[in-house]
């Protein structure tokens, strides 16, 4: 029996409880359609962050690869007297970023372990919007001396962002 024998015959409209079948039929195939494309629009989802985080770790990794490489090469260092020169260049760009400078210390003049290069470490305090900072960052150079950061901490502070770094630069003896 096709359901238009079923109308025409009036069995359906004589039988309430066969209409409540049918309807709550039609609810329950449509919350199934709904759960169903919910599940697969969250496994979608998770497998767009997982996507991303393997790309963030790719990410991390290769910058790692590349600050073991710059820790373990000796070019591109500064005459000692060039020392001043480099750090005012950066002490500089704070200012050109609208940047407060809140501490500023030198460290040791340092050798490495292998004795392939010298270093001298700074440590320093500025304060400013996030802006400011992450473009400070970006462009985080002096010269052509070669200068990384070794640490980096970015706090909230009284509607500002304080960032305390280390950075080392490289010297030729």
């Amino acid at each position: 029996m096709d359901f238009k024998t079923v109308f025409q015959s009036g069995i359906l409209r004589s039988n309430r409880s066969m209409m409540g079948y049918v309807a709550v039929t039609g609810v329950l195939v449509l919350a199934t359609l709904f759960g169903t494309s919910k599940a697969v629009l969250s496994y979608q989802q998770a497998q767009n962050v997982k996507q991303q985080t393997v790309e963030m770790q790719k990410t991390i990794s290769d910058w790692k690869e590349k600050v073991n490489f710059l820790e373990d090469q000796t070019y591109r260092p500064v005459k000692p007297d060039q020392v001043e020169s480099v750090t005012s260049d950066i002490l500089y760009a704070v200012q050109g970023h609208n940047l407060k400078l809140d501490d500023y210390k030198v460290m040791a003049r340092t050798q490495s372990k292998d004795k392939k290069a010298t270093y001298q470490d700074f440590t320093m305090s500025i304060s400013g919007t996030y802006q400011d900072t992450v473009s400070f960052l970006q462009m985080f150079r002096a010269r052509n001396a070669l200068v990384h950061i070794i640490s980096l901490k970015l706090a909230p502070q009284n509607g500002a962002i304080k960032t305390t770094m280390q950075y080392r630069v490289y010297v030729v003896e």
